[in-house]
């Protein structure tokens, strides 16, 4: 991720003023949240909502046109606390196997949503639908791993093919 940014800076340079310092900035911002001086392990939705968005602004740079995205976050989950570096993976996961896959628009969808006492986080994409076992690189690992030790039996992560392509995180009983 990083040197492909680095390489789209780099050539934008020269083409677009504007773009390269959105670009840049933005790339600047998920590094100083990433770098986490506090050393915290939790954060607001609201936070990790915000930067997923500076992620998705340096794709939508590279992307162009090829990206459209939409993050839908109910009022209720706003300041709920999730773990850090929960959302940003499963859209990166989103864009690099399924949506970089296809020759169209790649339209991806951040939905958090308050289901009984549950808080439910689900990335949609219209890219190829996942293999039976979604393939757990380091990012969906280390994602499961979190979860797992953070919440037990008290976090779910699965996923649905198809029209309505998703992943799913399911957070139970935090409201």
């Amino acid at each position: 991720f990083l040197y492909n940014s680095l390489n789209s800076i780099a050539g934008l340079a020269h083409i677009d003023a504007d773009k390269t310092e959105k670009m840049a900035t933005s790339l600047s911002s998920l590094f100083r949240y990433s770098i986490n001086k506090e050393d915290k392990t939790y954060a607001t939705v609201n936070d990790e909502i915000e930067m997923a968005q500076k992620y998705l602004e340096v794709e939508k740079v590279r992307f162009g046109k090829k990206l459209d995205y939409t993050i839908e976050t109910e009022k209720e989950a706003e300041e709920k606390h999730i773990p850090k570096f929960i959302i940003q993976p499963l859209v990166e996961n989103a864009i690099k196997h399924g949506l970089s896959k296809i020759t169209g628009v790649g339209k991806l969808k951040i939905e958090i949503s308050k289901e009984t006492n549950n808080l439910v986080i689900r990335i949609f994409d219209n890219g190829p639908d996942f293999p039976d076992e979604p393939v757990k690189g380091y990012g969906l690992q280390n994602l499961h791993d979190k979860l797992q030790i953070l919440y037990g039996d008290e976090a779910v992560l699965n996923w649905q093919n198809g029209e309505n392509k998703n992943i799913q995180v399911t957070l139970k009983n935090q409201f």
